[in-house]
């Protein structure tokens, strides 16, 4: 049997279209066919819905949301991972360009992707880039305080030099 109004397939115990909703015939006839195995129950009749049908055949109430027969299953819950805590050492890369900036560039951006592998579960690439970003951040300091030193000390030769030449002058 067909629905007069959509033309859907229209079992002959339903009263309303499973589709549409629209009333189908007066009276009820028994089950002719086995029904499916995840329909559902209509929530204000109580008479089964098949899959795939959107009002009830039995009094039209819709439209009705089929849900997959494993309703009370609930999924497991995630297991704890616990992510590792892996320093930046972004601190000490920001440090360094005050000492030697070539070396704080690549020391900040290997700082800068810790926290992104980390997150994308790349630990070993992380423990990688935070190794990197500590030697180059502590080269660079290093670099940098040696290079001032040696500036320092060249500064104080000129001094004593320059007050050892003006009095040798005299």
């Amino acid at each position: 049997m067909r629905c007069v109004n959509c033309r859907a397939e229209v079992s002959p115990n339903e009263m309303f279209c499973g589709d549409c909703g629209q009333p189908v015939s007066a009276t009820p006839v028994s089950p002719a066919y086995p029904l499916a195995a995840n329909a559902v129950t209509c929530p204000r009749c109580d008479a089964i819905v098949d899959t795939g049908e959107s009002f009830c055949g039995s009094c039209g109430y819709g439209p009705i949301a089929v849900t997959p027969q494993l309703q009370n299953w609930t999924p497991p819950p995630p297991p704890n991972i616990v992510k590792p805590n892996i320093s930046t050492h972004l601190v000490a890369a920001i440090i360094s360009i005050l000492f030697c900036w070539p070396l704080a560039i690549p020391a900040i951006i290997f700082a800068a992707q810790v926290n992104g592998r980390v997150a994308a579960g790349d630990v070993q690439g992380a423990t990688d880039a935070s190794k990197k970003a500590r030697l180059f951040s502590y080269i660079g300091i290093g670099a940098g305080m040696i290079l001032t030193l040696i500036v320092i000390v060249m500064y104080a030769v000129v001094f004593i030099l320059a007050i050892v030449s003006s009095r040798n002058q005299r």
